[in-house]
């Protein structure tokens, strides 16, 4: 009787193993081009590309050790998501990286204006404070204040936009809530940015008005390249720009100016030494002028320089009337987005008013749900219990290869975000519909007459073949999909290493450094558009390497990031063509050119999945051919028939749910650490020709 059982399992398994075939490659929906992601967990950007050796190496250390190892406590793994990613928090340089936080976030496809409640900020310190402190139980309070020390791992006194997401779904899981905050007014009703944060992201809108000037007068006076200021020349053009900024430019300042034209300019004689020559003249004012509007508008004062978003909203204003800045709505939008974040105290407030409008705190695993949000920070699985594909290393082979791998993989069994959490229910169903044909067979029909629920054993013996190969094409198919997805990622990142190399083709010095930039601000923006919206913001992700203006340009141009990114790369690549360099300019504008198709090869992937009729077919021949199954098992092991129908639907449901897995690569490769490692080559590679 036994052997019946054991040769009908055998069919489709060795179908499965024996054959070897191919489908199409195809995939799930795709989000819409040129719409940007959004997402909950958070993680620390990545290091941007300045002279900061430190910040590449942790960086590249990050990117040679991947995984971190199921033995890991749940308080090392935290650890070590904070330690590892600290390089990408949220203070930025003002050297040649660009501005940037980076992380994951929500809803950044339309930078539209949120609703935001007034708030009426306390000082933690005064009588008012104090009340408002006990407006909510202390269990409140406690269970708010834990989930800011565990979001913020690496300490930096704040929740931005990206740990937002995943703060909210702790303190939803914590406290039993059904949440209909819309989170991008939480973060607006409560987020506030630093003094420093104010004066670089007003100093870049200065910038940007700035270089809008010099190329207007540059174009007005038909100037040429190597065209010869002088002194008089020099001062009016100032004095025009004055105009406009009326920052209180000294004669002091204009002296200082003339000087630094003399040296600079006079060696290349590019608009770009002449436009660093009137930023200099100009620095000292712009921060004298952008303080003194930070402390007009910070209500609090000196207790804490902080500024929130309606704060923001008037500094911008103040900017517009008294300096002549074009200041929109979506860059004090960006400027929350990207340098904001929400401090303890606004934090317990605004979380113990949720908790008390409806909870029950209670306890759960918070690391777990932490982790799911990005699995590739742990080892851990997708939130639908997809395990996740981790890159590996040397430790993670010898633990793949060693002998215990058998007892490991039965003890895993019994995680609760193992294969049986994802066939659990249609498996229940089989058991359950076993189990209801032999109490019948064996209790009911026997005692009282009535015919036995069976059927013969050739039905299934015939059968079994059939649905063998249909499960064997099934995850072949996906197979072929995952193994393209993953070649497509490895040539994106041998040709971003080639262009780092090639970047150092480019003559001028800032486009060099923007061609540097724009490698890894590609393969983020790729790797936004590849994943799903609640895992990843590409606004605050790409900030990491792109500046400000770029950023809206870049989500407003209507193409898609990516290749948003590399027409900007290919323009600067351009001007080597321009110096008489046509066989580098060809040899640049290839790899560019292979970077778009990659593009293209992503998204037919992601919107194309495994024909329904396909999918759905197998899927009902397995759910019949297993729902039948005890009606022949009965005759051949009477009772043992329940048992022998749940081994067999584990299997055969988990060989079914292995192609599912896989037929959407992008959400289980690891495509956060190729990203990383993209940007931190890059920056090596910037930073040692920088020394050269």
């Amino acid at each position: 009787m036994l052997p019946t059982f054991v040769q009908l399992s055998a069919a489709p398994l060795a179908i499965h193993g024996g054959l070897k075939g191919s489908t199409p490659i195809s995939t799930p929906r795709l989000r819409g081009v040129g719409t940007p992601p959004s997402s909950p967990r958070a993680g620390a950007p990545a290091a941007p590309l300045s002279p900061g050796a430190p910040a590449a190496a942790a960086a590249t250390t990050a990117v040679s050790a991947p995984g971190t190892g199921s033995e890991l406590a749940a308080v090392a793994a935290v650890t070590a998501v904070g330690g590892a990613l600290a390089a990408r928090r949220r203070r930025r340089p003002t050297a040649p990286g660009g501005v940037g936080s980076s992380a994951v976030a929500l809803r950044v496809s339309t930078l539209e204006k949120p609703e935001v409640e007034t708030k009426t900020k306390t000082d933690g310190g005064d009588a008012e404070g104090e009340k408002a402190n006990t407006a909510f139980s202390d269990e409140y309070y406690e269970t708010a204040s834990k989930i800011f020390k565990f979001i913020d791992a690496n300490g930096n006194g704040s929740i931005d936009r990206a740990e937002l997401s995943s703060a909210l779904v702790m303190l939803k899981e914590e406290g039993n809530l059904q949440l209909g905050e819309d989170e991008d007014g939480f973060f607006f009703k409560y987020a506030s940015g630093s003094l420093v944060e104010w004066e670089q992201a007003a100093r870049e809108w200065f910038d940007k008005s700035l270089e809008d000037e010099v190329k207007r007068y540059w174009s007005e006076q038909s100037l040429e390249r190597d065209h010869a200021f002088t002194r008089d020349e020099y001062d009016r053009f100032v004095d025009q720009v004055e105009s406009m900024f009326k920052v209180g430019i000294t004669s002091s300042d204009m002296g200082a100016g003339w000087d630094d034209l003399q040296k600079n300019y006079e060696k290349k004689k590019t608009i770009l030494e002449f436009t660093n020559s009137v930023r200099s003249v100009f620095a000292d004012r712009i921060t004298e002028a952008v303080d003194q509007i930070f402390s007009e508008v910070d209500t609090e004062g000196k207790t804490n320089k902080l500024i929130d978003y309606s704060e923001i909203q008037q500094a911008t204003l103040l900017l517009t009337e008294r300096h002549g800045l074009d200041v929109s709505e979506e860059d004090t939008l960006l400027f929350m987005r990207i340098f904001g974040g929400i401090r303890e105290e606004e934090w317990r407030e605004g979380a113990a008013g949720l908790l008390n409008a409806g909870g029950d705190v209670g306890s759960v695993d918070l690391l777990s749900s932490f982790l799911k949000k990005d699995p590739e920070l742990s080892d851990g699985t997708l939130s639908n219990g997809i395990p996740r594909q981790a890159a590996y290393g040397f430790q993670e082979w010898s633990r793949a290869q060693d002998q215990s791998r058998y007892i490991k993989s039965l003890l895993v069994l019994t995680s609760p975000a193992s294969s049986l959490r994802r066939i659990g229910p249609p498996l229940f169903t089989i058991v359950s519909a076993s189990v209801f044909i032999v109490v019948y067979n064996e209790f009911v029909a026997k005692s009282s007459g009535l015919p036995l629920l069976t059927l013969p054993t050739e039905l299934f013996s015939l059968s079994a073949a059939s649905l063998g190969l249909l499960l064997v094409f099934r995850t072949n198919g996906s197979y072929s999909r995952f193994d393209e997805a993953r070649k497509i990622w490895g040539d994106t990142l041998n040709r971003c290493r080639d262009l780092t190399r090639q970047a150092a083709w480019i003559s001028c010095d800032k486009d060099r450094e923007d061609f540097f930039r724009y490698i890894p601000a590609f393969a983020t923006a790729l790797k936004c558009l590849l994943r799903p919206p609640d895992r990843h913001d590409l606004a605050q992700e790409a900030s990491t390497h792109l500046k400000q203006r770029e950023v809206r340009e870049m989500l407003t141009s209507g193409l898609p990031p990516p290749c948003w990114v590399l027409y900007r790369m290919a323009t600067i690549g351009d001007t080597i063509a321009t110096d008489g360099q046509h066989q580098k300019h060809q040899l640049m504008s290839e790899n560019i050119s292979e970077l778009i198709a990659n593009v293209g090869k992503c998204e037919r992937i992601l919107s194309t999945p495994m024909p329904a009729t396909y999918t759905r077919l197998s899927t009902r021949f397995l759910l019949v051919w297993l729902g039948l199954l005890p009606m022949m098992l009965y005759l051949k092991i009477g009772l043992s028939a329940v048992f022998a129908t749940f081994v067999m639907a584990f299997f055969l449901l988990g060989i079914e749910d292995l192609g599912c897995q896989i037929e959407e690569p992008f959400s289980v490769l690891p495509l956060t650490r190729i990203s990383n490692k993209i940007a931190a080559e890059a920056s090596v590679v910037l930073n040692l020709k920088q020394k050269w």
